[in-house]
Order: structure tokens, then C-alpha cells, then sequence
């Protein structure tokens, strides 16, 4: 039997997708026609139109979104996702929406430019963000989460295929506070460590300098933890910084965006590059 490729699987995946969905809803299937045509007859129209994407690219373009309900859900989403070729790329919070809703998003699609070339699908992928106490109460949050605790969203099976045949990151699930990786296996310390997407601002401020730690001990010597966050979410810059020296870093390098603009006083985002102390 012929194995497909990632790209391929990703194509036909993407196809039963809409195939599905018009048979719901036959005027998306319409709709899909008739992009196709209008498309096809602009393009024969203006010999530059495919220089931002081939015409194939756009006529094969789609979206496709999904929630699920807890992090190791995320994390098994996750490695079926990587047997399409789909990574997650972006961070989404819309706890900070007008209105707020308590989720927060990523999208899984192609990284690399062959690959979006071929078949450029994502799923846009939502999560409950059940520890937060401004939308969940002790007795919701329990609720929600013996619900969740009695699904199973995926056959186990087909995320051991997915895993066997197209092996991508490992996903982890676990309290940052506790984190100890030894303990689960992974014993080799890390060159460099990355936290991006406001994660520090979602920690429990009692439990931040204990995180800043647990990511200090699993760090080589000369290893580098790089973190950036925005401003505006109740933990100054200031006290981020001392929080990271009293875990055992020192500041290597602070910029303003992930484009490496300098640090300045006004700046509303960091990335700080911190060293072993």
C-alpha cells in the first residue's frame, strides 16, 4: 500500500473536512464554487495575480477550527496534528476579548514554506482556560472538569499511528512549580529554554520565582532561558527581573519585540535572555 506524505494526508484531510461540512450546509460547498470560479477568472485576467500564492494555493486554502477542554487534550491534539505536518503557531488569549471568553487559541498548520505551498490547511484550536478563577468557581471548574475527565476525544490507536509513523515533539503536561523532567525520563539538561505567549503572566504569583527555578535547574551552565511577555498584566517588568535573579538567573540581553528591537523604559513587551547566575 502507497504511504502518503504529510502534505497529502493534510490535502485529503482538508477535503473530507469540507466534503462534510457542505453536506451540512450546502451553501458553504456554493460558496466554495463560486471563490473557485472568481478566483480562476481574476487570475486569467492579471498575469500578476499569483505572486503572493499560486492559484492552486488559494482555491485549496481552508480553515477548519476545534475546541477541546484540557491540556493533555491539547497535547494529544497536538501529536495528531504533527503526523499532517501541522504545528502550532500564534497564541491567542481571548480572556482579554470585548467581551472576555475564557479560551485561549493557537493554530496548527505548515511551517515550512514547500509545505504551505502544497497545502496550507490549519485548525485553529481552542482551550478551555478552567483555572481561572474570573470565569470558573471551585464548583464549576470541578463540574467541568469531570466531564471532561469521562470523554475521550481520539481512539487511542489512531494517535499511536500517528505518533509511530510521523514522530513529532514530545508534550508534557504538568505543574510548572513541580516540574522535575528527570523524574519523567528526560534526565540531559537543555541548552536553552523558551517561554513565549504571556506564560509567565499566568502563573500564580506565589508560584513565580519557584517556576523561574524549576527552569533554572534543568539549564547546562551556559545554557539560556529566553521568556517575553506583554505589559499590562499585573507583573511589572521590574518585578519580573527580580523575581528571575532571586531564581538564580542574571539578565544576559532585554529586547522589546521577538525581531530583537532594544529594550527601553517604554517599551510594552520584553524578551529577556537570562543566564545561569
Amino acid at each position: 500500500m502507497k504511504k502518503l506524505v504529510s502534505w497529502q494526508l493534510r490535502e485529503r484531510f482538508a477535503a473530507a473536512l469540507s466534503a462534510m461540512y457542505g453536506a451540512e450546509v450546502p451553501a458553504y460547498t456554493t460558496l466554495v464554487a463560486v471563490t473557485t470560479e472568481v478566483n480562476r477568472d481574476y487570475a486569467a485576467r492579471r498575469p500578476g495575480a499569483e505572486r503572493l500564492g499560486s492559484l492552486d494555493r488559494v482555491t485549496a486554502e481552508r480553515h477548519g477550527a476545534i475546541r477541546v477542554g484540557t491540556p493533555a487534550e491539547l497535547a494529544t491534539v497536538a501529536d495528531l496534528f504533527a503526523a499532517f505536518g501541522m504545528y502550532p503557531v500564534g497564541y491567542y488569549d481571548l480572556r482579554d476579548a470585548d467581551p472576555p471568553v475564557p479560551v485561549v487559541s493557537t493554530a496548527f498548520r505548515p511551517i515550512d514554506a514547500d509545505e504551505l505551498a502544497r497545502n496550507p490547511f490549519r485548525v485553529f484550536t481552542s482551550m478551555l482556560a478552567l483555572r481561572d478563577p474570573r470565569f470558573f468557581d471551585p464548583d464549576l471548574r470541578r463540574r467541568v472538569q469531570a466531564f471532561l475527565a469521562r470523554r475521550q476525544l481520539f481512539d487511542p490507536a489512531l494517535i499511536e499511528a500517528a505518533e509511530h509513523d510521523h514522530p513529532g515533539p514530545r508534550w508534557l503536561v504538568g505543574d510548572l512549580a513541580e516540574l522535575d523532567l528527570p523524574a519523567r525520563g528526560i534526565a540531559e539538561p537543555f541548552d536553552i529554554a523558551m517561554s513565549a505567549g504571556n506564560v509567565m503572566t499566568f502563573l500564580a504569583p506565589s508560584t513565580r520565582v519557584q517556576v523561574l527555578s524549576r527552569v533554572r535547574a534543568h539549564l547546562k551552565s551556559d545554557g539560556r532561558a529566553v521568556i517575553g511577555f506583554g505589559a499590562g498584566r499585573d507583573y511589572e517588568f521590574g518585578e519580573f527581573l527580580n523575581d528571575a535573579v532571586d531564581a538564580g538567573f542574571a539578565p544576559d540581553l532585554l529586547l522589546s519585540s521577538w525581531d530583537l528591537r532594544p529594550f527601553t523604559d517604554d517599551s510594552d513587551f520584553l524578551v529577556a535572555v537570562l543566564r545561569p547566575a
